[in-house]
């Protein structure tokens, strides 16, 4: 899931997550294989100062009464993609993850802050294994959150919906859904694939984000989110400590959903 993908999460991760053409390792805004910024994530149908529907079920009101399942990691960019869509879809936020850590916990906190219905779907540990040794071999994570992030919308779009979105933005590296991919997962799913932040650059979503939403933003490591990448590292801290899960993952920061912004 980066809300960031993962979140990742899943905003990474995920809120799901941001990055720039590969430079090296030790520069996090240019490194090849990871999304900087992470994700990298209302109330009722009235409009924010951003111009975005302010609250769930709006969709409802305009009569389409079609579900939508969110790929959700608490991140700024899975949130500002559920509002987003608010109008048209009766949207529920769902978490994918591996049962490994408690983070979807934090996504649900985020999910209740904005009135949203918030659900779990738990993924293959498996696909989680094969994640964590392409990072290894790799040495850097881009190619393990794509396989995953590509992993939860297969288990997302098997869901009772009429379709299915994420998170991912214009400038994204990692997760990315191309249009074969996403035509295949339509095809065999019976389901439709938005990514309604498609068009949205960095600078666009972060105005709408301060515009709308109470975000806290920090080092990536100390953000508690529900994105795919705080998973990724907690198995391979488990084999080979911090100092493997420095090594691989570069530095960058994520963010975490509190609510609406409020007045000022």
């Amino acid at each position: 899931m980066s809300d960031e993908r993962a979140s990742a999460g899943p905003d990474g991760a995920r809120e799901s997550t941001d990055e720039q053409a590969s430079a090296g390792p030790d520069d996090p805004d240019t490194h090849p294989g990871f999304d900087v910024t992470g994700e990298s994530d209302g109330a009722s149908a009235a409009t924010s100062d951003a111009g975005i529907a302010a609250g769930p079920g709006a969709g409802e009101e305009l009569g389409t009464g079609m579900e939508l399942a969110l790929c959700y990691s608490g991140g700024k960019d899975s949130t500002l993609a559920a509002l987003l869509l608010d109008s048209f879809y009766d949207v529920r936020l769902v978490t994918a993850h591996f049962d490994v850590t408690d983070g979807w916990r934090h996504a649900r906190a985020a999910a209740e802050s904005l009135g949203y219905p918030f659900e779990t779907v738990e993924l293959d540990l498996d696909v989680a294994a094969e994640a964590v040794d392409r990072i290894r071999e790799d040495g850097y994570p881009r190619n393990g959150i794509q396989l995953v992030h590509e992993h939860a919308l297969e288990a997302v779009a098997e869901l009772d919906v009429a379709a299915i979105a994420d998170g991912t933005r214009r400038d994204d590296r990692v997760p990315t859904v191309s249009r074969a991919q996403a035509q295949s997962l339509e095809d065999r799913n019976g389901v439709d694939y938005i990514a309604p932040l498609s068009g949205f650059g960095r600078g666009a979503v972060d105005r709408l984000v301060e515009a709308t939403l109470d975000v806290e933003v920090g080092p990536s490591e100390q953000i508690p989110k529900a994105d795919y990448e705080a998973e990724l590292r907690s198995l391979v801290a488990e084999e080979g400590g911090e100092a493997a899960v420095a090594e691989l993952f570069p530095d960058h920061t994520q963010t975490r959903v509190h609510g609406f912004r409020g007045p000022e």
